[in-house]
Formats: structure tokens, sequence, C-alpha cells
């Protein structure tokens, strides 16, 4: 019996973790009637998982692709949450204008990705140039995120359509795919000699990392200032 590579079982690991983020944003949004993720992160986050789903098609990379594609609906899904409670979120735009707002964000998200996916420009094999845009665009993307994160928790003064699992999940999926990425066997099977590529996935899955921890201690914070218990975010007594 083969057993399975540990950089293989974090990536699952990973992909798990950030789905439960994913799930829990949708549930979280339609309870409080409000959303949880940041337009432009959410346009990003639908931009390339739709490139990767079904753009840019990766040889060998099925199991991933349909990662990708679950992880698509599930944005639609909060998309939903945005386009039904986010207006309050935009009082100086009308309707007509809060519509647009969110239409210009998603066509510029997407020509973003369109264009970045389309680097980095390495001396390689088609599959590795194409392997990299995706997990440097993906990292980039969950870098926003995070930043997005706490600008919205800073904006709102608020722990309204945030769970603290939401915070901790995301932050274990980064984990999961910066120890992924610390393991010399996925950088062996990926890029090959490629180190270059290699050394930016790590750096940039450290900050983003350390943006995780950043939100997931302010939330806490917020909520424990809510009279709120953070894991369960009932009110306290």
């Amino acid at each position: 019996m083969i057993a399975t590579p540990t950089w293989e079982l974090l990536g699952a690991a990973s992909a798990l973790f950030w789905s439960l983020t994913y799930v829990l944003l949708i549930y979280v949004g339609f309870k409080e009637k409000t959303f949880g993720m940041p337009l432009f992160a959410l346009g990003l986050n639908i931009s390339w998982e739709f490139l990767f789903s079904f753009l840019r098609i990766i040889p060998d990379g099925g199991s991933q692709r349909i990662v990708n594609i679950v992880w698509l609906l599930l944005d639609v899904a909060i998309l939903l949450t945005f386009l039904k409670y986010g207006k309050p979120d935009f009082p100086k735009l009308s309707a007509t204008g809060f519509y647009a707002n969110a239409a210009l964000v998603f066509v510029v998200s997407f020509g973003i990705l369109f264009v970045a996916t389309d680097f980095p420009r390495v001396e390689a094999t088609q599959d590795i140039r194409l392997t990299a845009s995706r997990d440097m665009t993906a990292m980039l993307q969950n870098g926003v995120m995070s930043i997005l994160f706490v600008h919205l928790l800073r904006q709102r003064g608020s722990s309204r359509g945030q769970s603290i699992w939401i915070a901790v999940f995301k932050m274990l999926g980064t984990l999961c795919v910066s120890l992924m990425l610390l393991q010399p066997a996925f950088r062996v099977q990926i890029y090959g000699h490629h180190a270059q590529i290699w050394v930016i996935l790590i750096v940039a899955g450290v900050v983003v990392f350390a943006y995780d921890m950043i939100y997931t201690a302010l939330l806490y914070r917020l909520m424990q200032k809510e009279n709120r218990f953070p894991w369960t975010k009932q009110p306290g007594v």
C-alpha cells in the first residue's frame, strides 16, 4: 500500500478548512441578514475559481478542479448574501449604484486575475507555468481577503456577519498550505528546480498567516467587548 504524501494530506486539509469557512460565511450571512466576505475579495475569489475551473485547465488536476467548482458554487451563495443584504453597508449609493458598483468590482477582479494568471514568465514547461500562476494568484487573493477582513471588521466596528470559527478555519487553511509549501517533496513534485516560485509562495504564506492571526485576535477581542462568548457568539451574563 502506497502512503499518501504529507503535502497531499495538508493540501486536502486546507481545502476542507477553507470549505468550512465558506459554509459558515453563508450560514452567518443568512442568519444575521448581512454579508461576511468583503466585495473585492469575493470578486477575486469567484474570478479565480471560474478561471481555474473552466479556462485555465491544469493537466492531472482533476480533484483540484472539482474542489474549485465546489468553492465557486459556495461563493455564488455568499454573493447572494451580499446582493440581498449588502445595500445598508453602502448608504451613499442608490440601489442602481449599489448593483453597478458590484458589477464593476467583478469585472475589474476578473480582468486582474485573467492577466495575472498568464504569469510568471519562467523558463519552464506550460504545466509548471500554469500551476505556478494558479498557486501564486491563489495566495495573492487569499492575502487580499485577509487584509480586507481586518478592514471590514474595523469599518463596521462590530462582529456582524463574522464568526470566530470563520476566522479560525480560514487561518487553519492558510497554515496547512504554508506547511505544505515547506515540504521538500512538494517543491520537487510541483516545481522541479524552479525554487524561486517556491520561495515566493512560502514568504506569501507567512505574511497571509500573520494577517489571519491578527484578524482572529481582533475579532475575539471585539466579541469580548460586545459581551459575547467568542466561540458561540451568544450574549454573556
